[in-house]
């Protein structure tokens, strides 16, 4: 399938969708096939603008896990929240991070470490609406799967900006 069929089925897929909460399970669902991630593998921050923090708001098992600020300095997703910019790290087990939420557990999770990441915001328009990971776990980095590459991130990026739109109030 090429891209830009990716990207209209995707969009047509949420426009189908009545509540938010279907629209994140479907979207969620959605990357995981795209990326060949778990379930667990999926995370979807909203940003509160008002009061400058993240939180998640997929999975619906760490919507109470706690906030993160838009100034937290070691946080992957807070770094991506500011710059309003994707990024990739296939070494993130190595990279300095907040690893509290990976002790989180949730459903099919074996609480393994996250070794690969890919990171982007969710813009409607200028709009910050939040931020969307895609990580890949493992005990050690080579049982974690491929890299993720550049291309990955472009897509990723495109479909975090339509989600960003169906979602954002």
């Amino acid at each position: 399938m090429h891209r830009e069929e990716l990207f209209s089925k995707f969009s047509d897929m949420l426009s189908k969708m009545n509540t938010r909460e279907e629209k994140l399970a479907a979207a969620a669902k959605a990357f995981e096939q795209i990326f060949s991630v778990k379930p667990f593998e999926v995370a979807i921050l909203g940003y509160d603008a008002g009061w400058e923090l993240l939180s998640f708001i997929w999975p619906y098992e760490l919507k109470k896990a706690g906030v993160i600020p838009i100034n937290s300095p070691k946080s992957l997703v807070a770094s991506t929240a500011r710059m309003r910019r994707g990024s990739i790290d296939n070494n993130f087990v190595a990279t300095p991070h907040l690893r509290i939420f990976e002790y989180v557990r949730q459903q099919g999770d074996d609480l393994t470490p996250i070794q690969k990441i890919m990171s982007v915001p969710m813009l409607d328009n200028e709009k910050l609406v939040g931020v969307i990971q895609i990580n890949r776990r493992g005990n050690f980095l080579e049982d974690s799967g491929h890299d993720f590459t550049d291309k990955q991130r472009e897509v990723l990026s495109v479909l975090a900006n339509i989600l960003a739109a169906h979602i954002s109030t």
